[in-house]
């Protein structure tokens, strides 16, 4: 059993703290081992032991009155402290180096938890009874407040072993987690069986009852050992031939020792089979299937192109509405205008002031330089139409016969020339 006991310097310490109207102070607990310490012996210690005696110091955690004259300090020390032996505990005021009180506890083995070994916990109150002791150290909750039983909460902590029935459980002697059972549809803890002859899908077979199966089965094809080499064979290769083996893209129609194999067609476009998957936008091949990788790369450019074909359409019309005349070559969007002059022969009509010419017959040629453009657009003009890139002559025809008018005073004679200026956009896709 402990012994404890007030120290003199604890007398000296609580005289000169009520002289000088100051706070009677401690803040930590040691926990030391001291040779030759017993109940006896105890009575000698009135100062701090050494540094190599002391095995561990903790911080006051909660304090408490009993009575005006007993107060309470109490530290816990969890699993995660240790390893170390200790037989005396103190009770300390660190600032002044001052040891209140002295307590004889016999050797005491604290142990930490290391990998599956579970370490020990431990909780140590120790009680300073002097007059006025809730006055002197300004102590205002009371002990019963916070006190309890640590016992079962370190208990609780202790796992418990888990079984097939075992359910999720915390009482004063251990905790447990339920785990569930194996079924063909989950993971979890398995009965074995030792009979093959049960329809329990919820057990596993043991290892004998497997190995009695194997050994009657090898038993069957030793008894035929004794007829032909013919019927051995055969049973043999029955055996073997109920063994499937992998089917690959090459695969043929095979039936061996080792077992059986069907041919499987390759697939192309005109026969369903085993496909070899293509993860490239750039082949040609016909018998390969794209990857969904690349398919949803394909579909994300389809549908910015028609995004982009969408925002250009509707930057044309609005350009073209607020006046293209005016625009000659323009380079600073994704458009580039080029302009042309369309020339025909004009003859004259009775009126003095309009002309009218049939245009369904001229040409309209404008070069343009070589550039990688996908979408040309003319603007402007009516008839039969060409364009002429890098050599290359686009015709753009119109069908029936159309008719340009021309708000212009002409000269008097009956043919003349006219001309009119008509502009193409190259867009950059």
């Amino acid at each position: 059993m402990a012994s404890t006991r007030a120290t003199n310097a604890l007398k000296s310490y609580v005289a000169q703290s009520v002289a000088r109207n100051e706070t009677v102070t401690f803040d930590k607990i040691i926990f030391a081992h001291i040779s030759g310490l017993n109940d006896a012996t105890l009575a000698n210690i009135n100062n701090m032991p050494t540094v190599d005696q002391i095995k561990h110091t903790a911080n006051i955690q909660q304090t408490g009155y009993i009575a005006d004259d007993q107060v309470v300090y109490s530290v816990t020390l969890g699993s995660e402290i240790g390893d170390f032996t200790f037989n005396f505990v103190g009770l300390v005021n660190s600032a002044k180096n001052v040891l209140g009180v002295a307590i004889y506890t016999g050797d005491i083995v604290k142990t930490r938890t290391k990998a599956e070994e579970q370490g020990n916990a431990l909780t140590r109150n120790i009680i300073l009874q002097v007059n006025n002791a809730k006055t002197l150290t300004n102590i205002q909750t009371q002990a019963k407040a916070w006190q309890f039983d640590f016992t079962d909460k370190f208990l609780q902590m202790k796992p418990k072993k888990i079984t097939a029935t075992t359910t999720n459980t915390a009482d004063s002697s251990g905790h447990t987690h339920e785990i569930d059972k194996a079924s063909t549809t989950q993971s979890g803890v398995v009965q074995l069986v030792d009979d093959w002859t049960t329809h329990d899908n919820s057990k596993a077979l043991t290892a004998s009852v497997g190995k009695r199966l194997y050994d009657t089965l090898k038993g069957l094809i030793d008894s035929l050992s004794g007829r032909t080499t013919t019927a051995q064979n055969t049973a043999a290769n029955a055996l073997s031939k109920t063994t499937p083996k992998k089917i690959t893209a090459s695969t043929s129609n095979v039936t061996d020792q080792n077992g059986h194999t069907h041919e499987i067609d390759k697939a192309s476009t005109s026969i369903a089979g085993v496909v070899k998957l293509n993860d490239s936008l750039t082949s040609n091949a016909t018998d390969e299937a794209l990857t969904a990788r690349q398919g949803k790369a394909l579909s994300e450019k389809v549908e910015q192109a028609v995004r982009k074909v969408e925002s250009i359409k509707t930057d044309i019309s609005a350009q073209f509405t607020q006046g293209i005349q005016s625009m000659r070559t323009e380079t600073t969007s994704i458009f580039e205008w080029y302009e042309g002059k369309l020339t025909v022969n004009k003859s004259k009509s009775s009126r003095s002031e309009e002309d009218y010419v049939d245009t369904s017959t001229f040409d309209f040629r404008i070069n343009i330089p070589a550039k990688p453009y996908r979408r040309r657009f003319l603007l402007g003009g009516e008839g039969n139409k060409q364009i002429i890139e890098a050599n290359k002559v686009f015709n753009l025809e119109l069908s029936g016969y159309n008719f340009e008018r021309f708000n212009e005073n002409l000269p008097s004679s009956d043919y003349q020339r006219a001309q009119k200026y008509v502009y193409v956009c190259l867009v950059r896709i």
